[in-house]
């Protein structure tokens, strides 16, 4: 007698669907505890040793699905002959039908659900921010009276959210603060148009621009005060120019004299804010005597979100997240401290 002891291909599917129900499990409780991103990409690392993929089969599901619709046609286009043992056969055919479909849409929709849960706590975990309470008004007047960047918008400006972190830079962590900023200017301006006698008229009309800002607070360790702006205004200082005539073409620079700005712009440091401007719009920095540094910028979300995960991939999940576990975006602007920390910190720290 011959005895055949390999598994069917349904019974493969049941354990196979055991097991992802298991690790659906596992992964439900992390994003519930919100685990960090590295422990979060350990956990995926782990799974996907024994689950390279996350993912139903759904196949005995589908078999039954459409075995219960080939049952409901033959029943209807025979109802006749069969009488109410059709009327039977189509409650029975329609119920395994519509339990079917739905444990397979259920399924479906509990891996796309937690999915969108782990891109969300994803980007949680990448901020790494703490909120502060403020009022958004005095806020603005308040670093309006320290930095260029706070003066603008002739019409209202306001900092709409405050929060605190920490970047681990190259040489050092360091504290900051990512301060996101909206200023309107108010403009008037003059439309034309025709009347209903196809005359050409004009008339005044007022234009409210609104614009927003991303800025970054890190604290130094020195004071001097330079300012680096990739637009004409009116800064305090004296005007100075690189010997890179693409970087003078990005920034123009003021400071208190040429020496301290030739202490902080050193070449290094000169390529390196030229590269920056080839990633971030609109970039300034501003050096205060206060020992501080404001990084502003057009964009309004420094978060790397474009990064998309899946968990149906666990190895790649895991991959990504222990590259982007980190605040990407903030170390590469932040990496000008380093820099700066490389070659003229101290000709720049004050007795």
């Amino acid at each position: 007698m011959n005895i055949n002891l390999m598994p069917s291909k349904q019974a493969i599917a049941t354990a196979n669907d055991e097991a992802i129900s298991v690790v659906l499990i596992k992964l439900e409780a992390a994003v519930n505890n919100k685990l960090s991103n590295q422990d979060l990409a350990k956990l995926f690392s782990s799974i996907a040793i024994n689950t390279p993929i996350i993912e139903f089969t759904n196949l005995r599901y589908i078999y039954l699905f459409t075995g219960s619709i080939s049952v409901l046609i033959f029943s209807l286009f025979n109802s006749i002959y069969l009488g109410y043992i059709a009327v039977l056969f189509i409650f029975l055919s329609t119920s395994s039908a519509i339990f079917s479909i739905s444990l397979i849409v259920i399924r479906h929709f509990r891996i796309t659900s937690l999915n969108q849960k782990l891109q969300q706590l994803y980007q949680i975990n990448l901020m790494g921010l703490q909120a502060e309470i403020f009022d958004s008004s005095d806020k603005a007047d308040e670093l309006a009276c320290l930095y260029y960047e706070f003066q603008r918008g002739n019409y209202s400006r306001e900092v709409t959210s405050l929060h605190c972190g920490v970047s681990k830079g190259k040489t050092s962590e360091l504290d900051y603060q990512l301060i996101q900023f909206h200023w309107v200017d108010k403009r008037v301006t003059t439309k034309h148009y025709q009347d209903e006698k196809g005359n050409w008229k004009q008339r005044k009309e007022t234009v409210y621009d609104n614009f927003y800002r991303t800025s970054i607070l890190v604290k130094l360790e020195f004071g001097i005060e330079v300012y680096i702006y990739n637009y004409e205004g009116t800064y305090r200082g004296v005007q100075w120019k690189s010997t890179s005539t693409r970087f003078n073409n990005i920034y123009k620079v003021y400071g208190e004299t040429e020496i301290i700005i030739a202490k902080l712009l050193k070449p290094a440091v000169v390529l390196l804010l030229e590269k920056l401007a080839e990633d971030f719009n609109g970039l300034n920095f501003e050096f205060s005597l206060d020992n501080t540094l404001l990084i502003s910028m057009r964009q309004t979300d420094l978060l790397d979100s474009s990064v998309k995960l899946s968990i149906k991939q666990p190895a790649v999940t895991a991959e990504l997240l222990l590259e982007k576990a980190f605040q990407p975006q903030i170390t590469k602007l932040l990496s000008v401290v380093d820099e700066i920390g490389r070659f003229s910190i101290s000709e720049l720290r004050r007795n």
